[in-house]
C-alpha cells in the first residue's frame, strides 16, 4: 500500500539526477528565440487544455470536481476577480472559480506593489479597475493568467494579492484558510515558468516519438515533468507547497511546455493524451497519492504528516516567521482526522514521537522579518517550523509503530522495533504565561496502546479485532485495509473548524541530568563512486542523496557520565559552542526502545562505532574525525558503552529520548536531542522538576 513515507520521500525529496542520467531526452525540441513572449504564448494548444478539463469533469466527477458552491459556504473566498469586468467581486457571487499558484517576485518593483489594500477596496471593486493602466502595475504572471483564463472560457480568478487584502487584521486568518481556497477551486494553474506564465527565451514544439524512451515511456515521461518542476524557483517557495498539494488538479506551465495533473491522470502535450486509444495514458504521480490521502483520511496518518513535513520544511520563505501559516492549509486538513489537532506544527496524539525530530542537514533558525504575519516566539525551539531545514524521516519512525509490521513498504527495510512511551504530562503556555492548557492526547494514545493486550478488552467505537496465524491486529470500519498493531484515538465528529494552535511553550514535569562531552565526530572527508552499469538510474532515484555539501552534515557529540560510562550520543544542530570535556544539561522527553538490529541502521550509533555513513546506496561515504580527545579532564571510559558493541541483533535497547538544553530567562531552548542509555540516566537524573521550553 501507498502509506508510508519512505517512496515518497525518496522520490520527491531528494536531489534528481541530470535528466541525461536518469531518463532517455524526451524534452520539447528547442530552437532559437524566435521573438517574444507573445509568440511563446502562441504556440499554446488552448483547446488541448480546455480538452483536458472537459474529459477530467467527466471522467473523475467524484474525486477531482468541486461539489457546487452552495453547497460548501466556508469554501467560499471573501473576494474574486471577474475578469470579464476587471474588478474584484463578492466569492459567493461566483458560481466557480480559477485559482493561481505562482512566485511572488523576490524584491518587488514600485511596478509590481499593485496589492489589495483596506484603502483602495472601494477602487478594486469599481468595473475596469484592473484593465488599462493599472494592468501595468501588475506582474507579467498575473496578466497572463487573466488572459489565459478568458481563452479557457472561465470568468473567475481568485489571486492572493489581489484577493486577500495585504496588511490588515484578517490576513493571517484568510492566509491559514488555504485549503479552502484551493480544494473549492475548480482547478488551479500553477506558474513554474522562469518568466509570466509562459517563460522565455525558446519556442515549443512536441518532441517526436523516435526521443521517447522505449522502456516505459509513460513513468519517464512523468518523471521528466516532476524533476523539471522540482527544480524551478516557484518549487523552492515556501508557499507554492500547500498550493499543489490541496488542488484537486491543476494546469502547470513550465518553460516550453504545459502538462495537466489532477487525481487520478498526468497528461501533457506529447505522449500522455486521454484521447490516445488502445494503450494506457495516464500516470499517478505521489503528489496525487498524497493529495487523495489528504482529502480523505479517517485516522490519523502520521506517515502522511511525516511525508509532508519532510517534503515542505526547507523551502524558502520571503518572511521565515511565515513557515506554519504557510503550512496551515494542510494542517487543517490533516486536523480533521487528529483528535486535538495540532500545536505549533506538531501532532498533539503523537506529540513525543514528533519532539524526536533531527535535521537531515544543518538547519537554520528562523527568525522573523518586518511584515510577517506570525510572531516569531509561535516558532518555538522544540517544534520543525522554528528551523529552516529538510527533517529526517527515520527520525520520527517510531511514531509508525501503531501500524500493522506486514503493511510496511519493502522499501523501508525490515519491519520496525522503535518504540516511543510517553513520559511526561505535557501542557503548553500562552505568550505572556498566564494561560495553561493540559495536553491529554500523549496519555490517550498510551492508554490505547494497551487495547492490545487481553482478547476481553472492549473496543472504542469503529474497531475490530483480527487474528491471523498466530498474530493479533486491528481494524477500523472506515479503513477496512489498514492494518493496525493497536487501535488509535479518532475524530468522532469531524469539524471544519481549524483545529490547531501556535503555543510559544511547552511545559511539564521532567527529571534532567548533567553529563559530559565524550568527542564530538565532525564530517572530515568523502568519498564518491559511481553506479554500476547494472543497477537502473529509477532505482537510485530511491536512495538517500545526502546533503549537497560535507559542511552542511550534522556532527555527533558522544556523552559520559562523571564516572567515566558511556552515555549515550546527541545530533549536533550546527557549529554550537561546545568543546570536550564540557558539561551540558540534558532534559528527558519520553522513554524508548529498539532493537540492535534496528539500531544498526540508526545515524548517531553507527558513526560513533564505524566513523563512517553512507548515501546513495553505499555509492557516497563520509568519513568522521574519530581522533582522541585532547582534554586532559577525561578519563578513560570504564567500558566501550555503545549498544552495538557486542550486542546481538535480537536484543533490546532501553534508553530515554533527551534535548540538550540552554537556558534563557528561565525559558529551555533546544540545542540538540539524542539518546541516553535508561540505566545511564536513571543513575544520573534529578528528581522530576517543571520545565518550560520555548
Amino acid at each position: 500500500m501507498g502509506r508510508f513515507v519512505c517512496s515518497a520521500i525518496r522520490r520527491l525529496l531528494t536531489p534528481s539526477p541530470p535528466i541525461s542520467e536518469s531518463v532517455p531526452d524526451v524534452s520539447p525540441q528547442e530552437s532559437p528565440d524566435v521573438s517574444s513572449r507573445e509568440s511563446l504564448a502562441s504556440t499554446i494548444d488552448y483547446g488541448r487544455l480546455l480538452r483536458w478539463i472537459k474529459t477530467c469533469d467527466s471522467r473523475h466527477t467524484a474525486t477531482c470536481i468541486t461539489i457546487p458552491a452552495a453547497d460548501r459556504p466556508h469554501q467560499i473566498p471573501e473576494w474574486v476577480i471577474d475578469t470579464q469586468d476587471a474588478c474584484i467581486v463578492p466569492g459567493r457571487t461566483a458560481t466557480r472559480y480559477v485559482a493561481l499558484s505562482y512566485r511572488w517576485a523576490d524584491a518587488l518593483s514600485e511596478s509590481e506593489r499593485l496589492m489589495l489594500r483596506r484603502s483602495n477596496l472601494a477602487e478594486f471593486q469599481q468595473p475596469g479597475f484592473l484593465s488599462e493602466g493599472v494592468a501595468s502595475r501588475l506582474p507579467q504572471v498575473i496578466r497572463d493568467t487573466i488572459d489565459l483564463i478568458k481563452k479557457l472560457d472561465e470568468r473567475f480568478l481568485w489571486i492572493d494579492r489581489l484577493c486577500i487584502i495585504q496588511g490588515d487584521e484578517q490576513t493571517r486568518f484568510q492566509a491559514e484558510q488555504m485549503d479552502e481556497v484551493y480544494s473549492g477551486a475548480y482547478f488551479t494553474v500553477i506558474a513554474a515558468a522562469s518568466s509570466g506564465l509562459y517563460g522565455q527565451g525558446h519556442s515549443r514544439q512536441a518532441s517526436s516519438d523516435s526521443r521517447l524512451p522505449r522502456h516505459s515511456p509513460l513513468e519517464a515521461l512523468a518523471e521528466y515533468h516532476y524533476s523539471r518542476l522540482l527544480k524551478s524557483k516557484w518549487a523552492e517557495r515556501g508557499w507554492t507547497f500547500q498550493e499543489q498539494i490541496l488542488s484537486k488538479r491543476s494546469i502547470l506551465f513550465l518553460d516550453h511546455e504545459v502538462f495537466w495533473d489532477c487525481q487520478h491522470a498526468l497528461w501533457d502535450e506529447y505522449k500522455l493524451d486521454p484521447d490516445l486509444a488502445g494503450s494506457p495514458n495516464s500516470y499517478v504521480t505521489p503528489y496525487n497519492e498524497m493529495a487523495r490521502r489528504l482529502q480523505s483520511n479517517s485516522w490519523p496518518d502520521f506517515s502522511l504528516y511525516i511525508e509532508l513535513v519532510c517534503l515542505y520544511n526547507s523551502r524558502q520563505l520571503t518572511d521565515p516567521g511565515d513557515a506554519l501559516s504557510a503550512f496551515s492549509g494542510i494542517l487543517n486538513r490533516l486536523g480533521r482526522s487528529y483528535p486535538g489537532g495540532f500545536v505549533s506544527g506538531m501532532p498533539r496524539l503523537f506529540l513525543d514521537a514528533a519532539l524526536l525530530w533531527q535535521p537531515f542537514s544543518r538547519p537554520e533558525r528562523r527568525t522573523q522579518e518586518n511584515g510577517g504575519i506570525t510572531p516569531i516566539r509561535h516558532l518555538p525551539s522544540w517544534s520543525w517550523c522554528g528551523w529552516r531545514c529538510v527533517v529526517d524521516p527515520w527520525s520520527l519512525r517510531s511514531g509508525l509503530a501503531y501500524i500493522d509490521r506486514e503493511d510496511t513498504l519493502p522499501t523501508c527495510g525490515s519491519a520496525s522495533t522503535w518504540r516511543t512511551e510517553n513520559l511526561v504530562h505535557w501542557s503548553v503556555l500562552s505568550k505572556d504565561m498566564t494561560k495553561k492548557q493540559i495536553l491529554p492526547e500523549p496519555s490517550l494514545l498510551e492508554t490505547y496502546k494497551s487495547l492490545l493486550q487481553g482478547e476481553g478488552t472492549n473496543l472504542p467505537d469503529g474497531w475490530s479485532r483480527r487474528r491471523k496465524w498466530l498474530r493479533v491486529f486491528f481494524n477500523h470500519k472506515s479503513d477496512p485495509d489498514t492494518r493496525f498493531q493497536h487501535p488509535v484515538p479518532t475524530v468522532q465528529t469531524p469539524t471544519d473548524v481549524p483545529n490547531q494552535e501556535t503555543w510559544p511553550f511547552l511545559v511539564g514535569e521532567i527529571t534532567r541530568a548533567m553529563l559530559r562531552v565524550r568527542s564530538i565526530l565532525r564530517p572530515k572527508d568523502a568519498i564518491h563512486a559511481e553506479a554500476a552499469p547494472k543497477i537502473s538510474v529509477f532505482k537510485l532515484r530511491q536512495f538517500t542523496e545526502g546533503p549537497d555539501d560535507i559542511d552542511d552534515i550534522c556532527s555527533v557529540v558522544c556523552l559520559q557520565d562523571h564516572r567515566c560510562r558511556w552515555a549515550g550520543i546527541l545530533r549536533l544542530m550546527g557549529d554550537d559552542e561546545i568543546h570536550v570535556g564540557a558539561d551540558i544539561e540534558l532534559i528527558a522527553i519520553s522513554s524508548g526502545s529498539v532493537a540492535v538490529s534496528d539500531l544498526e541502521s540508526s545515524y548517531e550509533e553507527r558513526i560513533e562505532k564505524d566513523g563512517f555513513w553512507t548515501y546513495r546506496g553505499g555509492l557516497t561515504g563520509i568519513f568522521f574525525d574519530r581522533s582522541p580527545s585532547r582534554s586532559g579532564s577525561l578519563l578513560p571510559l570504564v567500558s566501550l558503552g555503545n549498544p552495538l558493541n557486542g550486542a546481538k541483533g535480537n536484543e533490546i535497547y532501553q534508553f530515554y529520548n533527551v534535548l540538550w538544553i540552554e537556558r534563557k530567562d528561565g525559558v529551555a531552548y533546544r540545542k540538540a536531542a539524542g539518546r541516553v542509555p535508561k540505566t545511564i540516566w536513571e543513575a544520573n537524573c534529578s528528581s522530576p522538576a517543571r520545565v518550560v521550553l520555548g
